[in-house]
C-alpha cells in the first residue's frame, strides 16, 4: 500500500478520531490539494456521543452498582474510595473532553494541514519521509490499546461466574469503560503527534548539520586552490560528488535561503507544539489521575486477593501494566520531542562558530527565537511531561501501596 503524504500515514488516527468523537476531522480534496477539514457533521458526532452517554448514565443510575456498593471489592475503605474517584473522574472527563473536542477540533485540523505544508517544503530539498512506516506505527499504537482492553475485559467477564463475583450490569460497564477508552485514545493521539513533530524537528537538525559541515569546509579551505571531495550525499541542496572552493563560496546566498527555511519551519513546528499542549492538557491530567489510582488499587488488590481470586488478580495486574505502559508512552514521546528541539539549539551554536558575516545575523535571530519559544510539554502548565515523569508516578504508586498495606 503506497503512502504519499501525512494524511495517508495518519489516516487511522484521523478516522478513529472521527468515529469516537475526539477532535473529529476528515480528509478531503480542495482543488488538487489534499487537506484536513471539519464541519457541522463533526459537531453532530460529538452531540450524538454526549446524548448517548447521558442516556446510558441515566439508565445506569437506575441499576445497583456492585462496585460502589462494595459488593465486588470490599477488602478495605481505600479500595472503595479509589473506585469512587476513578468513576467520578471518568464521568467528568467524558463531558469536558467532548466540549474541548467541539472547541479545539479546528486546531487538530490545522495541525495536519501545517505538517503537510512543511513536508511539501522539505520535499523540495530532496527529503522524503517514510510514510509507510509512520502508518504502521499509527496502526499499532491506535489498535493495540483497545485490543488489550477488550481482551482483558473478556477474561474478567469469563471469570465472574468462575470465582462467584457479583456481575456488573452492561449499562454500568459501558459507563465505566468508555471514558477510559476515550482518554486512552487521546493519549494515543498525543503520542503520535509528538512522533510526527519529532521527525520534522530531526530533519531540520539534519539540514543544520549539513550546513555546518559546509561552513567548516569553506573556512578550512577558503585559501586553497584545490578540489574538495564531499563523501556521501548532501541531501539538503542536492549536491553529489565533488565541490570546488568556487562552488562553496558561490553558494553563500543558497545558505541564507536554507537558513531562512529552517527558521520558518522551526517556528511553525513550535506553533504545532503549542497546539499539542493545548489539545491534550486536560486528557493527560485525567489520564494521570486514572493511571495513579488504577496502579495503587491493582497493587492493593493483588496483595489482598491473590490467594482468593487468582484470575481476577491477574486481570488487575494486567490493568496496572496497561497504565504503566500509558505513562511510559506519553512521557517518553514528549521527552524525545523536547530532545530534538534542544539539539537544534546546539547546532545553532556550532553554526555561529563557523559561519560568515552573511548569515551571522540570521543565526543570532534564530538563536533568540529558540530561547523564547517554549517547546517543552506541560500538563495544563502544572508540571512538565518528560522522561522522568513515568519514573516518578509508578514508584509513588508503589510507595502509596506499601503505606496502605502497613496501615
Amino acid at each position: 500500500m503506497t503512502k504519499r503524504n501525512i494524511f495517508d500515514s495518519a489516516s487511522i488516527t484521523i478516522y478513529t478520531s472521527l468515529l469516537i468523537g475526539l477532535f473529529p476531522i476528515y480528509v478531503d480534496k480542495s482543488g488538487r490539494r489534499v487537506v484536513a477539514k471539519t464541519n457541522k457533521y463533526c459537531t453532530v458526532v460529538i452531540c450524538i456521543y454526549l446524548a448517548f452517554f447521558t442516556l446510558m448514565l441515566y439508565l445506569g443510575s437506575l441499576e445497583t452498582n456492585p462496585v460502589i456498593a462494595g459488593k465486588m471489592y470490599n477488602f478495605n475503605t481505600l479500595a472503595k474510595l479509589l473506585i469512587l474517584v476513578v468513576t467520578l473522574v471518568g464521568v467528568l472527563a467524558m463531558y469536558v473532553v467532548f466540549l474541548l473536542s467541539y472547541s479545539f477540533k479546528p486546531l487538530f485540523r490545522d495541525f495536519f494541514n501545517t505538517i503537510a505544508t512543511i513536508d511539501k517544503s522539505l520535499a523540495k530539498f530532496g527529503h522524503r519521509f517514510n510514510y509507510k512506516t509512520e502508518f504502521l506505527e499509527n496502526v499499532l499504537v491506535t489498535v493495540a490499546g483497545p485490543i488489550f482492553i477488550l481482551s482483558n475485559l473478556a477474561m474478567e467477564l469469563w471469570n465472574i461466574p468462575r470465582e462467584k463475583i457479583t456481575p456488573i450490569p452492561p449499562v454500568l460497564l459501558f459507563c465505566h469503560l468508555f471514558p477510559f477508552v476515550l482518554i486512552h485514545h487521546g493519549e494515543s493521539q498525543f503520542f503520535l503527534t509528538n512522533r510526527i513533530l519529532q521527525r520534522r524537528f530531526a530533519v531540520v537538525n539534519l539540514i543544520l548539520e549539513k550546513l555546518n559541515e559546509r561552513f567548516v569546509l569553506r573556512g578550512k579551505y577558503c585559501n586553497q586552490q584545490k578540489k574538495i571531495v564531499l563523501r556521501g550525499t548532501f541531501h539538503v541542496v542536492g549536491f553529489f560528488g565533488t565541490l570546488s572552493i568556487a562552488d562553496l563560496i558561490k553558494n553563500e546566498k543558497t545558505d541564507e535561503r536554507i537558513l531562512d527555511f529552517c527558521v520558518q519551519s522551526h517556528d511553525k513546528l513550535c506553533d504545532m507544539c503549542d497546539i499539542v499542549n493545548k489539545l491534550y492538557g486536560f486528557p493527560l491530567i485525567i489520564g494521570c489521575l486514572i493511571q495513579f489510582n488504577t496502579i495503587v488499587f491493582a497493587f492493593c488488590y493483588c496483595y489482598f486477593s491473590l490467594s482468593i481470586r487468582p484470575i481476577s488478580t491477574l486481570g488487575w495486574f494486567l490493568w496496572s501494566i496497561l497504565r504503566i505502559y500509558e505513562l511510559a508512552r506519553k512521557s517518553i514521546s514528549a521527552h524525545i520531542r523536547a530532545s530534538e528541539t534542544h539539539a537544534t539549539f546546539q547546532w545553532i551554536n556550532k553554526l555561529l562558530i563557523h559561519c560568515n558575516t552573511h548569515v551571522e545575523e540570521k543565526l543570532k535571530i534564530f538563536s533568540l527565537q529558540l530561547k523564547h519559544r517554549n517547546v517543552y510539554c506541560t500538563v495544563l502548565g502544572l508540571f512538565p511531561m518528560d522522561g522522568s515523569f513515568a519514573f516518578t508516578v509508578t514508584p509513588h504508586s508503589c510507595h502509596t501501596t506499601n503505606t496502605v498495606e502497613l496501615f
